[in-house]
């Protein structure tokens, strides 16, 4: 799904029931040219919790142990 104009209540109309839920999102990235896409895992767990991961071609600075992984750094639907 292209998620460049999805808000949150299109986001929330994907999670049907509470269950596990597993959606890998993608965008144009947009440094430096619009040639590649910028993708991203939103996991949703039965008991409500929504993680958003993915990888940037930068370091963590907040979390230096994850490296290049960022947890939760965006909205999911964003």
């Amino acid at each position: 799904m292209f998620a460049k104009n999805m808000n949150q209540e299109e986001f929330q109309n994907m999670i049907k029931k509470p269950d596990y839920h597993f959606f890998v999102f993608s965008s144009p990235a947009i440094v430096p040219f619009n040639i590649a896409l910028h993708t991203w895992v939103v996991v949703v767990y039965p008991h409500g919790e929504i993680t958003r991961r993915e990888l940037a071609h930068f370091k963590n600075i907040k979390e230096p142990k994850l490296a290049y992984l960022f947890k939760n750094s965006l909205e999911p639907w964003k």
